[in-house]
């Protein structure tokens, strides 16, 4: 049974919206009013037409058509389950109160899938954007109070070609991961300082000390000893 359904007034200044037919906007109203209260609709093209349309002699490839326009912008996202197809309406719940929601009437796609499916048309699902500003929000928070944060092989790479040195990216990196990023009794606070020394230094491991060849005495210095 179709269900009323609020529409807001930033609905028709939607930037998205505006790249799709009228038609197509129209249909995504009647999704809202013929899903269940947490967003999900049945997908069967004929029948979900005659409840959006029931007196418009419409033909099923038109319809197709419209919903395909929603699915290019991700407004509802396909899936099948228990041998049936259903649309996913996005962020349903951002836009529609529902005080006393009913029981489910449809299945419901995992967030694990809804992620796959953003992902894989080129859009980070609002769970990925979450766990990337969270991400962003701790690095931050570390850089403020000066923690020092590791650099990575690539970082290495690209620092050392930028100066145009002969230290050896991951030779450096094993050294001073080794050794827990310590320089002497010191935590290390800027590792590119820290390439810059190796440069400096002409070798590939700072700890090392300059060869001293060894002296051999020849036979001729042996028989002067022995006078």
């Amino acid at each position: 049974m179709p269900r009323n359904r609020m529409i807001k007034a930033e609905f028709w200044d939607d930037e998205k919206l505006s790249t799709i037919s009228r038609d197509a906007r129209l249909t995504f109203i009647g999704l809202w009013t013929n899903s269940d209260d947490y967003g999900v609709v049945k997908g069967h093209h004929s029948w979900l037409k005659n409840k959006i349309y029931p007196y418009e002699s419409i033909n099923v490839e038109t319809f197709q058509k419209w919903l395909s326009e929603l699915e290019k912008i991700l407004c509802i996202i396909p899936f099948d389950a228990e041998g049936e197809k259903f649309y996913y309406i996005r962020n349903f719940d951002k836009h529609q109160v529902i005080n006393r929601p009913s029981e489910h009437r449809n299945p419901e796609p995992s967030q694990q899938f809804i992620d796959e499916y953003m992902n894989t048309h080129g859009i980070l699902s609002e769970s990925s954007c979450n766990k990337r500003e969270v991400k962003e929000k701790y690095k931050e928070k570390y850089k403020e109070k000066g923690t020092f944060v590791p650099p990575t092989l690539d970082q290495i790479t690209k620092y050392c070609k930028e100066r145009k040195n002969s230290v050896d990216p991951q030779k450096w990196l094993d050294h001073y991961t080794a050794n827990g990023w310590m320089i002497g009794k010191n935590k290390m606070k800027d590792w590119k300082a820290a390439v810059r020394t190796w440069e400096q230094r002409g070798d590939n491991n700072s700890t090392q000390k300059t060869d001293i060849p060894r002296y051999v005495p020849s036979a001729e210095d042996k028989a002067q000893w022995r006078m």
